[in-house]
């Protein structure tokens, strides 16, 4: 990620891994780990308590601007 520093390199790891947006989402309502989505997918979330934005300070350097979100106070399910 860019930072007014220099580049900052976090690594990503874990067991779980999803490739769209709606699972992205869900795996953050339920407290997976972060994750990073363009605000506009979220913010009803965030407007609601549901997601946190974390890490705004931080630009991965890509065109569309994202944010990483970390789980607020949610109970849920991953099934439906």
């Amino acid at each position: 990620m860019k930072t007014p520093a220099g580049t900052v390199v976090i690594p990503a790891v874990g067991r779980v891994q999803a490739g769209d947006g709606v699972a992205l989402r869900r795996l953050a309502l339920c407290g997976v780990g972060l994750v990073r989505l363009a605000r506009f997918t979220v913010q009803d979330d965030i407007d609601a308590g549901r997601l946190i934005p974390v890490g705004e300070g931080f630009n991965p350097g890509v065109a569309r601007p994202s944010m990483l979100l970390i789980r607020a106070k949610v109970d849920c399910s991953l099934r439906g």
